[in-house]
Protein backbone atom coordinates (compact mmCIF):
# COMPACT_ATOMS: atom_id res chain seq x y z
CA UNK A 1 0.00 0.00 0.00
CA UNK A 2 1.37 3.98 -0.84
CA UNK A 3 0.38 6.17 1.36
CA UNK A 4 0.41 10.06 0.97
CA UNK A 5 1.06 12.20 3.93
CA UNK A 6 -1.36 13.68 5.47
CA UNK A 7 -2.14 17.26 5.00
CA UNK A 8 -2.22 19.95 7.74
CA UNK A 9 -4.31 22.85 7.80
CA UNK A 10 -1.32 25.43 6.98
CA UNK A 11 -0.17 23.49 4.28
CA UNK A 12 -2.86 21.76 2.39
CA UNK A 13 -2.43 19.79 -0.11
CA UNK A 14 0.38 19.69 -3.07
CA UNK A 15 1.55 21.07 -6.19
CA UNK A 16 3.31 23.38 -8.30
CA UNK A 17 3.00 27.42 -8.55
CA UNK A 18 2.61 28.28 -12.20
CA UNK A 19 5.04 29.88 -14.16
CA UNK A 20 4.50 32.71 -16.90
CA UNK A 21 5.86 33.58 -19.68
CA UNK A 22 7.83 36.72 -19.30
CA UNK A 23 7.89 39.57 -21.53
CA UNK A 24 11.32 41.66 -23.10
CA UNK A 25 10.29 44.90 -24.07
CA UNK A 26 13.88 46.19 -24.82
CA UNK A 27 14.64 43.02 -26.77
CA UNK A 28 13.98 42.69 -30.31
CA UNK A 29 14.35 38.99 -30.44
CA UNK A 30 12.58 37.73 -27.16
CA UNK A 31 13.48 35.96 -24.68
CA UNK A 32 16.47 33.48 -25.27
CA UNK A 33 15.80 30.01 -26.35
CA UNK A 34 17.29 27.24 -23.81
CA UNK A 35 16.82 23.62 -23.02
CA UNK A 36 17.68 23.42 -19.50
CA UNK A 37 17.30 25.81 -16.88
CA UNK A 38 21.04 26.00 -16.29
CA UNK A 39 21.31 27.79 -20.12
CA UNK A 40 19.07 30.52 -18.99
CA UNK A 41 20.24 33.77 -17.39
CA UNK A 42 20.24 34.24 -13.28
CA UNK A 43 16.92 34.34 -12.30
CA UNK A 44 15.41 32.45 -15.04
CA UNK A 45 14.07 29.44 -15.71
CA UNK A 46 13.69 27.53 -18.87
CA UNK A 47 9.86 27.31 -20.16
CA UNK A 48 8.93 25.92 -23.43
CA UNK A 49 12.75 26.06 -24.85
CA UNK A 50 12.49 29.88 -23.75
CA UNK A 51 14.17 31.38 -20.96
CA UNK A 52 11.50 33.03 -18.58
CA UNK A 53 10.83 34.86 -15.20
CA UNK A 54 9.33 32.43 -12.43
CA UNK A 55 5.69 34.03 -11.54
CA UNK A 56 5.40 34.66 -7.71
CA UNK A 57 2.27 34.37 -6.34
CA UNK A 58 2.31 37.44 -4.47
CA UNK A 59 -0.36 39.77 -5.24
CA UNK A 60 2.52 42.38 -5.80
CA UNK A 61 4.81 40.51 -8.27
CA UNK A 62 1.79 39.72 -10.32
CA UNK A 63 2.02 41.76 -13.52
CA UNK A 64 -0.51 44.06 -14.94
CA UNK A 65 -2.20 42.82 -18.10
CA UNK A 66 -2.54 45.61 -20.73
CA UNK A 67 -5.33 45.52 -23.73
CA UNK A 68 -2.18 45.48 -26.09
CA UNK A 69 -0.44 42.46 -25.06
CA UNK A 70 -1.75 39.25 -23.29
CA UNK A 71 0.47 38.09 -20.65
CA UNK A 72 0.03 34.93 -21.92
CA UNK A 73 -0.21 34.72 -25.37
CA UNK A 74 -0.38 30.71 -26.11
CA UNK A 75 -3.29 30.35 -23.79
CA UNK A 76 -7.11 29.89 -23.86
CA UNK A 77 -10.16 32.06 -22.72
CA UNK A 78 -11.20 30.31 -19.41
CA UNK A 79 -15.00 29.20 -19.75
CA UNK A 80 -17.56 27.15 -17.51
CA UNK A 81 -15.97 23.64 -18.61
CA UNK A 82 -12.33 25.41 -18.32
CA UNK A 83 -12.06 27.32 -15.08
CA UNK A 84 -14.29 25.60 -12.50
CA UNK A 85 -15.29 27.46 -9.31
CA UNK A 86 -14.78 24.42 -6.89
CA UNK A 87 -15.40 25.92 -2.97
CA UNK A 88 -16.23 28.86 -1.67
CA UNK A 89 -16.29 29.96 2.17
CA UNK A 90 -18.66 33.17 3.49
CA UNK A 91 -19.35 32.03 6.67
CA UNK A 92 -16.18 31.78 8.35
CA UNK A 93 -16.65 28.42 10.94
CA UNK A 94 -15.94 30.51 14.69
CA UNK A 95 -13.58 27.52 15.95
CA UNK A 96 -10.15 27.44 15.72
CA UNK A 97 -8.40 26.11 13.48
CA UNK A 98 -11.23 26.24 10.86
CA UNK A 99 -11.99 29.75 11.40
CA UNK A 100 -8.25 30.59 10.46
CA UNK A 101 -8.56 29.74 7.08
CA UNK A 102 -5.68 31.97 5.55
CA UNK A 103 -3.24 30.53 8.50
CA UNK A 104 -2.96 34.01 10.20
CA UNK A 105 -3.27 32.46 13.20
CA UNK A 106 -6.42 34.70 13.49
CA UNK A 107 -9.96 34.07 12.82
CA UNK A 108 -11.22 36.49 11.20
CA UNK A 109 -15.04 37.05 9.13
CA UNK A 110 -13.95 39.13 6.41
CA UNK A 111 -10.27 37.88 5.69
CA UNK A 112 -10.87 33.98 6.05
CA UNK A 113 -13.22 33.74 3.06
CA UNK A 114 -12.20 32.42 0.05
CA UNK A 115 -12.73 31.20 -3.59
CA UNK A 116 -11.13 28.07 -4.93
CA UNK A 117 -10.50 28.39 -8.55
CA UNK A 118 -9.52 24.75 -10.77
CA UNK A 119 -7.97 25.05 -14.06
CA UNK A 120 -9.28 21.59 -15.48
CA UNK A 121 -8.26 22.04 -19.28
CA UNK A 122 -4.87 20.77 -20.16
CA UNK A 123 -3.80 24.45 -21.33
CA UNK A 124 -2.65 27.69 -19.78
CA UNK A 125 -6.22 29.63 -19.08
CA UNK A 126 -5.63 33.74 -19.18
CA UNK A 127 -7.33 35.29 -15.99
CA UNK A 128 -6.69 38.45 -17.04
CA UNK A 129 -10.57 39.37 -18.27
CA UNK A 130 -12.33 37.81 -15.33
CA UNK A 131 -14.19 39.40 -12.83
CA UNK A 132 -16.90 38.41 -10.59
CA UNK A 133 -19.95 40.69 -9.22
CA UNK A 134 -22.54 39.42 -6.24
CA UNK A 135 -26.01 40.26 -6.21
CA UNK A 136 -27.26 43.35 -8.17
CA UNK A 137 -24.17 45.20 -7.31
CA UNK A 138 -22.84 46.74 -11.09
CA UNK A 139 -19.03 47.26 -9.67
CA UNK A 140 -16.81 44.21 -9.77
CA UNK A 141 -15.81 42.59 -6.18
CA UNK A 142 -13.15 40.34 -7.47
CA UNK A 143 -10.98 40.00 -10.52
CA UNK A 144 -7.69 37.64 -10.21
CA UNK A 145 -4.12 38.87 -9.05
CA UNK A 146 -2.74 35.87 -11.51
CA UNK A 147 -2.57 36.80 -14.54
CA UNK A 148 -2.11 32.85 -15.96
CA UNK A 149 -2.79 29.74 -14.12
CA UNK A 150 -1.29 26.26 -15.60
CA UNK A 151 -2.74 22.81 -16.42
CA UNK A 152 -4.25 21.28 -13.23
CA UNK A 153 -3.14 24.07 -10.84
CA UNK A 154 -5.73 25.91 -8.24
CA UNK A 155 -6.32 29.23 -7.51
CA UNK A 156 -7.22 29.76 -3.97
CA UNK A 157 -8.03 33.93 -3.32
CA UNK A 158 -8.39 35.06 0.40
CA UNK A 159 -10.82 37.67 0.60
CA UNK A 160 -9.28 40.76 2.57
CA UNK A 161 -5.54 41.55 3.97
CA UNK A 162 -4.26 40.65 7.05
CA UNK A 163 -1.94 43.89 8.15
CA UNK A 164 2.26 41.93 7.78
CA UNK A 165 0.71 38.76 7.33
CA UNK A 166 2.34 36.82 4.44
CA UNK A 167 -0.46 34.28 2.01
CA UNK A 168 0.08 30.66 3.54
CA UNK A 169 2.05 28.09 1.09
CA UNK A 170 -0.93 26.03 -0.50
CA UNK A 171 1.77 23.69 -2.53
CA UNK A 172 -0.01 23.47 -5.95
CA UNK A 173 -1.68 26.30 -6.02
CA UNK A 174 -1.43 30.45 -6.79
CA UNK A 175 -2.65 32.10 -3.75
CA UNK A 176 -3.54 35.36 -3.69
CA UNK A 177 -5.00 37.85 -1.21
CA UNK A 178 -7.67 41.02 -2.13
CA UNK A 179 -7.00 44.25 -1.75
CA UNK A 180 -10.19 44.84 -0.56
CA UNK A 181 -13.05 42.64 1.59
CA UNK A 182 -15.53 40.92 0.05
CA UNK A 183 -18.45 41.12 2.25
CA UNK A 184 -20.22 37.33 1.35
CA UNK A 185 -23.63 36.94 3.18
CA UNK A 186 -23.55 34.02 5.52
CA UNK A 187 -27.48 33.38 4.03
CA UNK A 188 -26.68 33.43 0.47
CA UNK A 189 -26.09 35.37 -2.67
CA UNK A 190 -26.17 35.68 -6.74
CA UNK A 191 -23.01 35.60 -7.86
CA UNK A 192 -21.80 35.93 -11.18
CA UNK A 193 -18.20 35.40 -13.16
CA UNK A 194 -17.22 36.53 -16.56
CA UNK A 195 -14.53 35.98 -18.94
CA UNK A 196 -13.14 37.75 -22.38
CA UNK A 197 -15.96 39.46 -23.90
CA UNK A 198 -18.66 39.14 -20.89
CA UNK A 199 -19.11 35.91 -21.08
CA UNK A 200 -20.11 33.76 -18.73
CA UNK A 201 -17.92 31.45 -16.70
CA UNK A 202 -20.14 30.81 -12.97
CA UNK A 203 -23.83 32.63 -12.71
CA UNK A 204 -25.47 30.66 -9.71
CA UNK A 205 -27.39 31.53 -6.41
CA UNK A 206 -24.96 30.59 -3.75
CA UNK A 207 -26.57 28.68 -1.08
CA UNK A 208 -26.64 30.00 2.96
CA UNK A 209 -24.47 27.97 5.37
CA UNK A 210 -23.71 28.35 9.06
CA UNK A 211 -19.85 28.36 9.79
CA UNK A 212 -18.79 26.27 6.89
CA UNK A 213 -18.07 26.63 2.88
CA UNK A 214 -20.34 25.28 0.09
CA UNK A 215 -18.42 23.26 -2.22
CA UNK A 216 -19.06 21.98 -5.87
CA UNK A 217 -20.68 18.48 -5.99
CA UNK A 218 -19.75 16.45 -7.78
CA UNK A 219 -16.03 18.28 -7.30
CA UNK A 220 -14.34 19.41 -10.13
CA UNK A 221 -17.92 18.76 -12.09
CA UNK A 222 -18.79 21.99 -14.06
CA UNK A 223 -22.15 20.68 -13.77
CA UNK A 224 -21.78 20.41 -10.63
CA UNK A 225 -23.99 21.95 -7.50
CA UNK A 226 -23.24 24.05 -4.75
CA UNK A 227 -23.67 22.04 -1.23
CA UNK A 228 -23.25 22.54 2.71
CA UNK A 229 -19.40 21.13 2.74
CA UNK A 230 -20.13 19.74 6.10
CA UNK A 231 -22.58 17.33 4.43
CA UNK A 232 -20.64 15.72 2.19
CA UNK A 233 -17.23 15.84 4.28
CA UNK A 234 -18.15 14.09 7.43
CA UNK A 235 -18.80 17.51 9.54
CA UNK A 236 -15.18 19.20 7.75
CA UNK A 237 -16.47 22.68 7.74
CA UNK A 238 -14.21 23.36 4.94
CA UNK A 239 -11.04 21.87 2.92
CA UNK A 240 -9.33 25.24 0.95
CA UNK A 241 -6.80 23.95 -1.64
CA UNK A 242 -7.66 20.47 -1.75
CA UNK A 243 -10.55 17.59 -2.30
CA UNK A 244 -13.05 17.13 0.03
CA UNK A 245 -11.25 14.27 1.68
CA UNK A 246 -7.69 16.06 1.85
CA UNK A 247 -6.11 15.00 -1.92
CA UNK A 248 -4.75 17.08 -4.09
CA UNK A 249 -7.02 18.59 -6.75
CA UNK A 250 -5.34 17.35 -9.30
CA UNK A 251 -5.87 13.85 -8.54
CA UNK A 252 -9.58 14.80 -9.56
CA UNK A 253 -11.09 14.35 -6.02
CA UNK A 254 -12.34 10.73 -6.84
CA UNK A 255 -13.16 11.77 -10.93
CA UNK A 256 -11.44 12.14 -13.76
CA UNK A 257 -8.23 12.97 -13.59
CA UNK A 258 -7.52 16.57 -13.97
CA UNK A 259 -5.50 18.14 -16.98
CA UNK A 260 -2.71 14.85 -17.02
CA UNK A 261 -3.55 13.63 -20.91
CA UNK A 262 -0.12 13.50 -21.60
CA UNK A 263 1.47 10.52 -20.67
CA UNK A 264 5.43 10.34 -19.36
CA UNK A 265 8.26 10.49 -22.02
CA UNK A 266 12.25 10.06 -21.97
CA UNK A 267 12.19 13.95 -21.68
CA UNK A 268 9.44 14.39 -19.22
CA UNK A 269 11.51 13.12 -15.80
CA UNK A 270 14.82 13.34 -14.24
CA UNK A 271 16.08 11.18 -11.48
CA UNK A 272 17.26 14.16 -9.29
CA UNK A 273 18.30 12.89 -5.92
CA UNK A 274 19.20 9.79 -4.16
CA UNK A 275 19.38 8.65 -0.98
CA UNK A 276 21.03 5.00 -0.51
CA UNK A 277 23.58 5.76 2.82
CA UNK A 278 21.76 7.06 5.60
CA UNK A 279 23.64 9.01 7.51
CA UNK A 280 23.94 8.00 11.29
CA UNK A 281 21.92 9.40 14.10
CA UNK A 282 19.26 11.60 14.01
CA UNK A 283 20.66 13.44 11.00
CA UNK A 284 19.59 10.65 8.50
CA UNK A 285 15.65 10.90 9.69
CA UNK A 286 15.35 11.83 6.12
CA UNK A 287 11.53 11.05 6.15
CA UNK A 288 11.24 13.06 9.46
CA UNK A 289 9.59 10.71 11.49
CA UNK A 290 11.55 11.05 14.31
CA UNK A 291 13.46 8.05 13.88
CA UNK A 292 16.62 7.54 11.54
CA UNK A 293 16.62 3.76 9.72
CA UNK A 294 18.73 2.62 7.15
CA UNK A 295 15.74 1.16 4.98
CA UNK A 296 13.02 3.81 5.74
CA UNK A 297 14.92 6.84 5.56
CA UNK A 298 16.64 5.97 1.57
CA UNK A 299 14.62 7.91 -0.97
CA UNK A 300 14.73 9.09 -4.39
CA UNK A 301 13.41 12.21 -6.14
CA UNK A 302 12.22 12.76 -8.68
CA UNK A 303 10.99 15.72 -11.15
CA UNK A 304 9.03 16.66 -13.73
CA UNK A 305 10.77 19.24 -15.91
CA UNK A 306 8.10 19.22 -18.72
CA UNK A 307 5.91 22.44 -18.53
CA UNK A 308 2.68 20.59 -18.27
CA UNK A 309 0.97 18.05 -16.44
CA UNK A 310 2.60 13.87 -17.20
CA UNK A 311 0.43 10.99 -16.71
CA UNK A 312 3.03 8.39 -14.54
CA UNK A 313 0.15 5.75 -13.73
CA UNK A 314 2.25 3.08 -15.65
CA UNK A 315 6.15 4.30 -14.46
CA UNK A 316 7.47 1.99 -11.96
CA UNK A 317 11.17 2.83 -10.32
CA UNK A 318 13.99 -0.43 -10.94
CA UNK A 319 17.06 -0.58 -9.23
CA UNK A 320 19.97 -2.77 -11.43
CA UNK A 321 17.49 -5.19 -13.02
CA UNK A 322 14.90 -5.39 -9.75
CA UNK A 323 11.28 -3.81 -10.40
CA UNK A 324 11.11 -1.90 -6.73
CA UNK A 325 7.58 -0.32 -6.58
CA UNK A 326 5.16 1.95 -8.45
CA UNK A 327 5.24 5.55 -8.27
CA UNK A 328 1.80 5.42 -6.54
CA UNK A 329 0.99 8.89 -8.02
CA UNK A 330 -1.30 9.12 -11.07
CA UNK A 331 -0.07 12.39 -12.64
CA UNK A 332 2.88 14.99 -11.90
CA UNK A 333 2.46 18.48 -12.02
CA UNK A 334 5.06 21.04 -14.14
CA UNK A 335 8.05 21.19 -11.71
CA UNK A 336 6.53 19.26 -8.79
CA UNK A 337 8.89 16.87 -7.09
CA UNK A 338 8.05 12.72 -6.47
CA UNK A 339 9.89 11.71 -3.29
CA UNK A 340 9.43 7.60 -2.44
CA UNK A 341 10.65 6.75 0.62
CA UNK A 342 11.44 3.53 1.87
CA UNK A 343 8.59 3.77 3.78
CA UNK A 344 6.68 6.80 5.67
CA UNK A 345 5.08 6.22 9.23
CA UNK A 346 4.63 9.83 10.81
CA UNK A 347 6.54 12.01 8.47
CA UNK A 348 7.00 15.29 7.97
CA UNK A 349 5.09 17.66 6.03
CA UNK A 350 6.68 17.61 1.99
CA UNK A 351 8.34 21.19 1.30
CA UNK A 352 5.96 23.32 -1.25
CA UNK A 353 5.46 21.41 -4.64
CA UNK A 354 6.35 17.52 -3.78
CA UNK A 355 4.63 14.60 -2.88
CA UNK A 356 5.93 12.22 0.06
CA UNK A 357 5.46 8.89 -0.96
CA UNK A 358 5.88 5.47 0.74
CA UNK A 359 7.49 2.49 -1.29
CA UNK A 360 5.46 -0.58 -1.88
CA UNK A 361 8.44 -2.78 -0.73
CA UNK A 362 11.88 -2.00 0.17
CA UNK A 363 14.04 0.33 -1.43
CA UNK A 364 17.41 -1.97 -1.06
CA UNK A 365 19.83 0.21 -2.30
CA UNK A 366 23.38 -0.11 -1.96
CA UNK A 367 25.84 2.10 -0.27
CA UNK A 368 28.58 0.85 -3.20
CA UNK A 369 26.64 2.27 -5.98
CA UNK A 370 23.34 1.19 -7.87
CA UNK A 371 21.40 1.74 -11.44
CA UNK A 372 18.30 3.83 -10.64
CA UNK A 373 15.62 3.70 -13.50
CA UNK A 374 11.94 4.52 -14.48
CA UNK A 375 10.04 2.04 -16.41
CA UNK A 376 6.68 1.81 -18.54
CA UNK A 377 5.28 -0.73 -16.78
CA UNK A 378 3.24 -0.94 -20.12
CA UNK A 379 6.06 -1.58 -22.91
CA UNK A 380 8.93 -1.56 -21.08
CA UNK A 381 10.56 2.14 -22.05
CA UNK A 382 13.28 3.26 -19.96
CA UNK A 383 11.56 6.84 -18.86
CA UNK A 384 14.87 8.17 -17.47
CA UNK A 385 18.09 6.59 -15.61
CA UNK A 386 20.81 7.65 -12.72
CA UNK A 387 23.78 5.70 -11.89
CA UNK A 388 24.76 5.85 -8.20
CA UNK A 389 28.43 5.85 -7.50
CA UNK A 390 29.40 4.52 -3.87
CA UNK A 391 28.03 7.22 -0.85
CA UNK A 392 28.78 7.44 2.38
CA UNK A 393 26.54 9.23 4.95
CA UNK A 394 24.98 11.72 2.53
CA UNK A 395 22.32 11.45 -0.83
CA UNK A 396 23.91 11.90 -4.36
CA UNK A 397 21.87 14.77 -6.47
CA UNK A 398 22.57 15.78 -9.92
CA UNK A 399 25.78 17.62 -10.66
CA UNK A 400 23.15 20.25 -12.56
CA UNK A 401 20.15 19.87 -10.98
CA UNK A 402 17.44 18.91 -12.43
CA UNK A 403 19.80 18.16 -15.71
CA UNK A 404 20.27 14.33 -16.58
CA UNK A 405 22.91 14.71 -18.71
CA UNK A 406 24.75 15.63 -15.96
CA UNK A 407 26.06 13.11 -13.44
CA UNK A 408 25.24 12.60 -9.25
CA UNK A 409 27.53 13.99 -6.98
CA UNK A 410 27.69 13.49 -3.57
CA UNK A 411 24.66 16.54 -1.75
CA UNK A 412 27.61 17.98 0.33
CA UNK A 413 29.51 20.59 -2.25
CA UNK A 414 30.59 23.29 0.54
CA UNK A 415 31.47 22.79 4.40
CA UNK A 416 28.06 23.30 6.51
CA UNK A 417 25.79 22.31 3.81
CA UNK A 418 23.07 19.70 3.94
CA UNK A 419 22.96 15.92 3.60
CA UNK A 420 20.45 15.65 1.43
CA UNK A 421 17.16 17.82 0.20
CA UNK A 422 14.17 16.06 -0.39
CA UNK A 423 11.44 18.01 -2.51
CA UNK A 424 13.55 20.95 -2.92
CA UNK A 425 16.65 21.85 -4.29
CA UNK A 426 20.09 21.34 -2.89
CA UNK A 427 19.69 25.33 -1.68
CA UNK A 428 16.27 24.16 0.03
CA UNK A 429 14.56 26.23 -3.22
CA UNK A 430 10.90 24.55 -4.61
CA UNK A 431 12.07 23.34 -8.49
CA UNK A 432 10.12 25.82 -10.23
CA UNK A 433 13.19 28.40 -9.41
CA UNK A 434 15.74 26.51 -11.67
CA UNK A 435 17.87 25.54 -9.09
CA UNK A 436 19.40 28.46 -10.24
CA UNK A 437 23.31 28.78 -8.53
CA UNK A 438 23.98 31.51 -6.24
Amino acid sequence: MVHICPLSTRRLHTIFVALALSTCASCADGPPSCRLSADCPAARVCVRNLCVSPLSSSPQASPSPTPAQSPCPDALEPDAQTLILNEVLASVPAELPWGDANGDGVRDVRSDEFMEWVNVSPRWLDLSQVTAFKDDDPKPFWSPQTPCLAPGTALVAFAGPTPGHTPPSVPGAVVEVADQPWALRNSGFDLRVLGANGEPIVDVRMPGTEGASVVRWPELDPDGSFEPHHRRAQGQPHSVGACIDGAPLATGCNGPAVACPDRARTEHLVINEALAAVPGGLQGDANGDGVRSASDDEFVEIVNVAPYPVDITAVALWKDQTRRTGLGVSCLEPAQALVIFGALDSPSQPPEGSLFVASQGPLGFNNDGATLTLVNDDDGAVLASAVLPASEGQSLRRAVELDPTTPMVPHIQAEGSARFSPGTCSNGEPFHTGCLEP
